[in-house]
């Protein structure tokens, strides 16, 4: 699989960080953490969005970094509480993107 440039994955590497300090739980603490990750992954999605349009292929790590992005982006409006499994999915998705460059 090709290497994004540093700067994109620093994005996914400072939201595996963010996901890895997460405990179980509640709080206002973890829905601070999760919009972190949140926000990283969705730097990383734009400027994976602008290196495919500048012709670099990295439509794997995008498709990847979208199916991410969704999956955790779900557990901040749970119906039912926090749902720390799909996180802990998310956090080791990431770690397997990130991991098989």
């Amino acid at each position: 699989m090709n290497q994004p440039e540093p700067h994109i994955r620093a994005h996914g590497e400072d939201a595996l960080k963010e996901l890895d300090r997460l405990k179980s739980g509640g709080g206002t603490e973890i829905k601070e953490r999760i919009a972190h990750v949140i926000d990283q992954l969705v730097l990383m999605r734009n400027e994976l969005i602008a290196a495919q349009r500048g012709g670099k292929p990295v439509d794997e790590w995008l498709a990847r970094t979208n199916a991410i992005l969704s999956s955790i982006f779900g557990t901040e409006f749970p119906k039912g509480g926090l749902q720390w499994k799909r996180i802990c999915e998310s956090r080791d998705a990431l770690r397997n993107l990130l991991g098989n460059a």
